[in-house]
């Protein structure tokens, strides 16, 4: 009796061994389809097959007792959770679940179940908002919860408009950094104009922890914080392309003029122009013109032969594109003006060429003696030379296409 007494005791020790293995294996292994499974079943049968599997091997390994008591506890807890969630008491449930031994309850189908009961509850207090608060208190005292978990938490606590709950659990990095989550953020400001609910803010936190820069850059360029878009910018060493690709994302007139103003342009007003042209933003790419010409007190001839830095393809781009829309006289008036400039450059060049005593030249000397002839431009640098040497700040018209990271079906 004794002896059979003492079998009994062991085989039930073994199933509690095996029930912490049991859960353990829930959440990881891949080839179980996790949101269907039922988990006492799933024990249970786990349980069964290490005992057979014991039995056939003869399994006489010493028993642990540490590993016995927190099998115990383990089901205890998983009785009382499904106790509660049966009589309803979501509140206490979650407490349950989200302070479980191991943090065994801490996961994606725990969340799921406190998410249908929220579909289907009466109360005041849906299950779902008392198991993400549970969750994210308790969060230090368990490892990061997982992605999935996060984003679920992220969409639910954002349809019941508590972004200032979730603006304390990112800042106290409970929520593991995303672009999933920073995405869903970005997309739930519906502001008019800047920022005011704090959401993109949080979205630029995000972005930037996960090194997405340009995305964060335009979670600045939205809250229309355009000089602190311009020191993130250098701090994290954008390239032309970057800002390029930056502005046809938020193709506005004021962060446009943002871009080509002193004291650090970083492109001409015509690049800008061309830039906006090509992504039919026309009026834009008119306005800016017109805005800058008149900050600087300027005509387009005059403009146009004080700059140095556009490149010939993007003249020659700029041209056709404004004549394809219709923009003839502008067109027409602004090849004028680039004629005048290179003919302007070229006579200065040539004029550096010229022997010293020219100008002391008579005209009897003219008459007597041929001066040294000089083809114009053939030891000068040409207009497409002077400006290549400016690519520094050149934008191609054959530059990559901006990419779409926040596209709205991502």
């Amino acid at each position: 009796e004794v002896s059979a007494t003492k079998n009994k005791h062991q085989t039930v020790l073994e199933k509690l061994r095996t029930a912490v293995e049991a859960v353990k294996l829930y959440g990881t292994r891949l080839e179980v389809d996790r949101t269907e499974v039922d988990l006492p079943a799933y024990i249970l049968q786990t349980i069964q097959s290490s005992v057979e599997h014991s039995r056939d091997h003869n399994d006489d390994s010493a028993d642990d007792p540490e590993k016995e008591r927190e099998a115990e506890m383990i089901l205890e807890c998983y009785e009382k959770f499904s106790k509660l969630m049966q009589n309803e008491q979501h509140e206490e449930a979650a407490l349950v679940a989200a302070n479980s031994p191991k943090g065994v309850l801490r996961n994606i189908e725990t969340l799921l179940r406190f998410k249908a009961a929220s579909n289907t509850s009466s109360s005041e207090r849906l299950p779902l908002l008392s198991y993400c608060e549970a969750l994210m208190e308790s969060a230090p005292a368990y490892t990061p919860i997982s992605l999935d978990e996060a984003i679920e938490c992220t969409k639910f606590i954002l349809q019941q408009d508590k972004l200032s709950k979730l603006a304390y659990w990112i800042v106290q990095g409970y929520l593991p950094s995303s672009t999933a989550i920073a995405r869903l953020l970005y997309h739930h400001c519906q502001c008019f104009s800047g920022c005011d609910c704090g959401a993109k803010s949080l979205s630029f936190i995000m972005f930037e922890n996960c090194e997405a820069y340009k995305e964060a850059a335009l979670c600045l360029i939205q809250q229309e914080r355009y000089m602190a878009f311009l020191s993130f910018g250098r701090k994290v060493d954008f390239t032309i392309q970057d800002y390029a690709k930056v502005l046809c994302k938020v193709p506005s007139m004021k962060f446009a003029l943002v871009l080509i103003s002193p004291p650090s342009p970083v492109f001409t007003v015509f690049e800008v122009m061309h830039l906006l042209l090509r992504i039919e933003h026309t009026e834009v790419a008119i306005n800016v013109f017109k805005e800058f010409a008149k900050m600087h007190k300027a005509n387009l001839s005059e403009l146009i032969h004080k700059d140095e830095c556009t490149g010939e393809d993007t003249w020659k781009g700029l041209v056709v594109a404004l004549q394809e829309r219709g923009h003839n006289e502008l067109a027409l008036n602004m090849v004028s003006a680039l004629t005048v400039k290179a003919a302007l450059v070229q006579a200065k060049k040539a004029l550096l060429h010229c022997p010293n005593d020219l100008a002391s030249t008579t005209k009897s000397d003219v008459k007597n003696e041929e001066p040294e002839q000089v083809t114009p431009g053939s030891s000068c640098e040409s207009l497409d030379e002077q400006e290549e040497s400016c690519s520094g700040t050149g934008y191609s018209s054959s530059s990559e296409e901006s990419e779409d990271e926040l596209d709205d079906n991502d």
